[in-house]
């Protein structure tokens, strides 16, 4: 059986990422579509501004999307070009879209907004349709796109800066139901701590009591009434 030559496994390569990116635009056109379902329906809890922003990117993109869709996917061969294009067009809307919402509402919200992991799955895409070259000149815009992002952030709103990834994530306050009878008062939660100091002070509480009825000296110190007993003859 003959080898391969170059020329036909340079062909069977470029056949294969063609078809990775029209398969591309398809997904592409799935995300768009849930995104623009997602913020229609919390179109009434967001404000007014992050909808504008949302409508501002979503229609563009879905234009772009279903236009070479439309225009440039009926060819035998996509152009060259579009590999490169697109995924810095992705990216591009992306940080675009964090940008806007942490101008418009707060960069904590944008930098802390699970579509952040945008930028992992645009650059997870990249070696299927993308040659090497390309795909090291995506990653590093997509490094530079993220770096002016935080420094816009920093010199508009100002974004607060921890040594530790941990201590960025807001620690949840544990709670605890009180009891009342043999029934869990569910609705009613205090913190940990409060209850803790609640118990000591019960407990200071009930050793007091104990003192002041038998007599003998607790942590409270000696009861009042052993030393009404010491003083009658």
């Amino acid at each position: 059986m003959p080898s391969a030559t170059p020329d036909s496994a340079r062909t069977l390569l470029a056949v294969e990422r063609d078809r990775a990116e029209r398969l591309l635009n398809r997904v592409r056109l799935c995300v768009l579509a849930s995104l623009g379902v997602a913020a229609a329906v919390y179109a009434t809890a967001l404000p007014s501004s992050l909808n504008r922003v949302n409508l501002a990117l979503l229609v563009p993109m879905l234009a772009w999307t279903i236009g070479q869709q439309r225009f440039l996917y009926r060819r035998p061969m996509l152009p060259a070009w579009l590999t490169l294009l697109n995924p810095v067009v992705d990216l591009t809307a992306l940080t675009l879209l964090l940008l806007a919402y942490g101008l418009a509402y707060s960069p904590e919200l944008a930098l802390k907004t699970p579509i952040v992991a945008g930028y992992f799955l645009i650059l997870a895409a990249l070696p299927v349709a993308s040659s090497t070259r390309k795909a090291g000149a995506v990653s590093a815009l997509a490094l530079l796109e993220y770096l002016a992002l935080l420094a816009i952030f920093e010199a508009a709103r100002g974004v607060a800066t921890v040594a530790s990834p941990v201590a960025a994530w807001p620690t949840p306050v544990r709670t605890v139901s009180r009891t009342v009878g043999s029934q869990p008062e569910s609705a009613n939660t205090l913190p940990v701590a409060a209850v803790s100091s609640h118990l000591r002070l019960r407990l200071m509480g009930e050793r007091m009591h104990i003192s002041l009825v038998s007599g003998h000296p607790g942590t409270a110190g000696p009861g009042p009434t052993a030393a009404a007993r010491a003083a009658t003859p």
